[in-house]
């Protein structure tokens, strides 16, 4: 790919060229607030969220967001991204900040989040949350960034491991003495958009009288009706024709990527493999329906020391990658500038 290195560093000059001139005429930079959509400021945000600052998506909920630019002349070099509100008004979220490299380490990350906090307490907020990845570019300049901005400390809420969807093709290969032993133990399944009537009855009175208090955070039918699962690629767990467990797909934020939420077996059969064989069939189901080098995307929360022991020991060999999701949290509005203590949330 000698060309597009050449271009990509022919583009990267005639941007600092452009900073460069602007700084000559200009050495002001200027924070403040966008109005959507803002063309020229999507670089300077995840490639999720790039349509909605260039335009080429316009939802109706736009303007409801909230957006910080800086500019140097009238060239963009940095952006200040937030969510719409939720729970009832209260809280946002910082989606992004950037700042155009050359013009880093002169507060200007600072001041646009200080504008973005008045506004955000402007429209009644009361908390800011933010999220961020262990594997993020700069992570260290980040989490100075909100330490130096009074938000709380970052704490682990989420463990992630993602692999290519055929893993599972070469699995059944090198687990093939294990999931014959499994076959003639009664493991079977069903694709969730299969089930019965019947089946979502026996699932309500297991999670309503069977299972452990701790366990029943795992119900599935809350995450069908708020995340809109993947019929063909979530399944109930099966010995013998019993429901044993099921495991909940849907899609995946990344393009490409399958986004499995919840994989959950009852005592009985948590050390018979149950789990490890429905992780490696819903796989082989995606694979086959989406393609190989689609992503299958596995998480847990910190305290579920059993599933991440589990997709250490199990998955961890054919991942492409890995990485800890942290939250930190700031109270803004009436207790502006107080920080506290950022919660765990469960996977």
């Amino acid at each position: 790919m000698p060309g597009a290195a050449i271009q990509t560093v022919l583009l990267l000059k005639m941007e600092n060229t452009r900073i460069d001139s602007a700084a000559a005429a200009t050495p002001e930079v200027r924070i403040s607030a966008l109005e959507l959509p803002a063309p020229g400021f999507e670089r300077f945000t995840f490639p999720r969220y790039r349509a909605l600052l260039a335009g080429t998506e316009a939802p109706e909920t736009m303007h409801e967001r909230i957006a910080v630019g800086a500019r140097l002349g009238d060239a963009p070099v940095g952006l200040a991204f937030y969510s719409r509100a939720f729970e009832d008004g209260a809280k946002r979220r910082l989606l992004s900040v950037m700042v155009s490299p050359l013009l880093r380490r002169h507060g200007y990350a600072s001041r646009m989040l200080a504008l973005g906090e008045a506004l955000a307490v402007a429209r009644g907020a009361q908390v800011l949350t933010a999220t961020h990845s262990s594997q993020m570019p700069a992570v260290t300049a980040y989490e100075a960034l909100i330490r130096s901005a009074a938000w709380s400390a970052p704490a682990e809420f989420e463990y992630r491991l993602a692999g290519k969807a055929s893993w599972a093709l070469q699995a059944a290969q090198d687990w093939a003495p294990f999931l014959a032993r499994l076959e003639t133990r009664g493991y079977g399944s069903t694709p969730w958009g299969e089930i019965s009537q019947g089946d979502r009855e026996r699932i309500a009175q297991m999670v309503e009288s069977e299972l452990p208090e701790a366990d029943r955070q795992f119900e599935p039918f809350t995450p069908e009706k708020k995340v809109g699962l993947l019929p063909d690629l979530s399944l109930l767990l099966r010995r013998r024709g019993e429901i044993v467990g099921w495991i909940l797909a849907s899609q995946g934020a990344m393009p490409g990527s399958v986004y499995y939420s919840s994989g959950y077996v009852v005592h009985s059969v948590r050390r018979a493999g149950w789990l490890v064989g429905g992780v490696r069939e819903v796989c082989q189901r995606q694979a086959e329906r989406l393609g190989g080098d689609t992503l299958s995307v596995f998480e847990t929360s910190p305290k579920n020391n059993e599933m991440r022991r589990f997709m250490d020991r199990q998955l961890k060999p054919y991942s492409v990658w890995t990485d800890i999701r942290y939250t930190s949290e700031k109270q803004i509005g009436a207790t502006h500038g107080e920080a506290t203590t950022a919660p765990v949330a469960s996977a």
